[in-house]
């Protein structure tokens, strides 16, 4: 059962048509096995970039550098999909993502859902 407190949400973005990305909002209970599960199973290839959504709201973008999959146009960014997103805190340790910054994600996203992972 999710305990919805100390659930971490973050946005999962995959390829979609044209780079345009398709975003779902997942809730992760370990960061760790989120990203083996959805971005890259080596974490000697996974990186991290701090991109802002919108005024003065940053995310923390968790992309695999030997992924081989297709392009996804974010934010004025190019990454090699699939993405995962997260919020950070003042100390820089991943954090969940606030309301405005998933709305502000979903602004560029062809398709955005919420699920239950």
């Amino acid at each position: 059962m999710a305990n919805k407190e100390t659930d971490i949400l973050a946005v999962k973005l995959v390829p979609g048509p044209n780079g345009a990305p398709l975003g779902k909002v997942i809730r992760v209970r370990d960061v760790n096995k989120a990203i083996e599960k959805n971005v890259t199973s080596n974490f000697e290839e996974a990186a991290t970039r701090s991109v802002d959504v919108a005024f003065d709201l940053p995310v923390n973008v968790v992309f695999s550098l030997g992924s081989t999959g297709r392009i996804i146009d974010f934010a004025n960014v190019t990454l090699i999909g699939p993405v995962l997103i997260f919020g950070t805190d003042h100390d820089g340790c991943v954090c969940s993502l606030t309301r405005a910054q998933i709305h502000a994600i979903a602004y560029f996203c062809a398709s955005f859902r919420y699920s239950e992972e």
